[in-house]
């Protein structure tokens, strides 16, 4: 492996040199940005209405958000993929929901429209597949699993029942 430096939206890796990406839970960090068709676009409202357009997405009505990071990122993937490559990506979301900001951890994300992802890589060239995640990985998401704060509170209770039990020392 070698380390690179760099920015999911300017891969410093040339044309077509990439075998394999992989991408979990990344795009949703990328920028999105509010466009509404029904005032005048600056900054990087212009780009999502460029591309909304160059890629024949119909925008929502009214005020949205758009995941305008990931739809770079994208053409990125493009760039570089090397034929007969593959790029996987995953991340929340769905194929037709609009994006929302939501916090995950400790910082801001928004939700993935993947249906706007299918467009632009299929725009693009590339073979687009869109897969939930628990078909992928043959998980049933219906079934019960702990979360991240249910493991914290079980860490918490056993580093509590450890100390309890190592100051309770038996001398035979």
């Amino acid at each position: 492996t070698r380390e690179i430096l760099g920015t999911a939206t300017s891969l410093p890796l040339a044309d077509r040199s990439v075998s394999l990406l992989f991408a979990n839970e990344v795009i949703a960090d990328l920028s999105a940005v509010p466009y509404s068709p029904d005032r005048p676009a600056h900054g990087a409202a212009r780009d999502v209405e460029e591309r909304l357009r160059r890629y024949r997405i119909a925008p929502h009505p009214g005020a949205a958000l758009y995941n305008l990071g990931s739809w770079i990122f994208l053409e990125e993937i493009a760039r570089v993929l090397a034929p007969g490559g593959v790029a996987w990506l995953s991340e929340f979301g769905g194929p037709d929901e609009q994006p929302e900001e939501t916090t995950q951890l400790d910082h801001p994300e928004v939700s993935i429209h993947f249906g706007h992802l299918v467009t632009i890589a299929r725009a693009l060239g590339l073979v687009a597949r869109l897969e939930p995640l628990g078909e992928c990985l043959r998980f049933d998401i219906g079934a019960e699993q702990l979360a991240r704060h249910s493991y914290e509170a079980l860490r918490a209770r056993d580093r509590k029942s450890t100390r309890l039990n190592s100051s309770h020392q038996i001398i035979s």
